[in-house]
């Protein structure tokens, strides 16, 4: 599913896909002199609005028009430079549990003036595209997949540049619940925290298909694993072989498992 919406020679248009978005701009070729870049901001709940960010900003924002209640990195600050961008909402300003239901992004081309000083952003230039942000979903079919890598901007954001996926102590399997670790805020966080973050919509999917096939007597399991090593997981999955209701399949790679020594630190 697509929107697109338009404006004097400046279109936006949304693609959705699974709990994040695709949005593309597209500018007249009169619409590019001077072009800075683009600032995005959404807005849910009608009502909350946020500025995406951009890691590249001006070296010294001080020399342009800048919006002192907003970061440097804020895009509003320091437009994008790239006539598209992937949204995956959440972690700076929604923490792990994003809202889903209908985001409106609001995408604003800014211009650098005759100095090559950022221009003050213009509404009267901004075209806006609404539709829903949620987990894809077809008739019957579901896909899920994982929110990023650890050396993303967005998890060192959230999480800090050190974090922890495990204790130090050796063992697979640990109390999830305990705290992992603290941000540049000071904030605590929980490995739990970090494994949701990361799976995002493909760790849930794989946990409500664990807990499914464990309500339900009646049903069996067949598994093929390349990493495992996440605890809550190999819980289920031990709960499973006690009741006789699981057949996995692992892969035997020397970068995951050793004869000779094994570290206990994957099943």
């Amino acid at each position: 599913m697509s929107v697109t919406q338009q404006k004097n020679g400046f279109s936006v248009t949304a693609y959705q896909g699974d709990a994040k978005t695709l949005l593309a701009f597209n500018l007249s070729k009169e619409k590019t002199t001077n072009l800075a870049g683009f600032t995005i901001q959404y807005t849910i709940n009608d009502n909350q609005s946020y500025y995406v960010q951009n890691e590249l900003q001006f070296k010294d924002p001080a020399q342009y028009a800048q919006d002192p209640a907003q970061p440097a990195t804020s895009t509003i600050n320091a437009p994008l430079h790239k006539f598209r961008w992937v949204h995956v909402p959440g972690s700076l300003n929604q923490g792990i549990k994003p809202f889903y239901g209908p985001y409106r992004y609001t995408v604003t081309p800014r211009y650098f003036d005759q100095r090559q000083s950022l221009k003050p952003l213009d509404n009267s230039l901004s075209v806006s595209a609404t539709l829903n942000v949620e987990p894809f979903a077809k008739g019957k079919i579901e896909v899920g997949f994982t929110r990023g890598f650890v050396q993303s901007e967005a998890f060192v954001h959230h999480f800090g540049s050190k974090a922890m996926f495990r204790p130090k102590a050796k063992g697979l399997i640990f109390d999830t619940s305990a705290v992992a670790g603290k941000n540049k805020a000071g904030q605590t966080y929980t490995f739990a925290e970090e494994y949701e973050w990361l799976g995002f919509t493909a760790r849930s999917k794989i946990l409500d298909l664990l807990n499914e096939v464990l309500n339900d007597k009646t049903l069996h399991l067949d598994m093929f694993a390349y990493d495992l090593n996440e605890p809550n997981i190999v819980q289920m999955l031990l709960a499973l072989a006690r009741q006789g209701r699981i057949r996995i399949i692992l892969d035997n790679a020397s970068l995951h498992h050793s004869n000779k020594s094994p570290t206990g630190r994957r099943v």
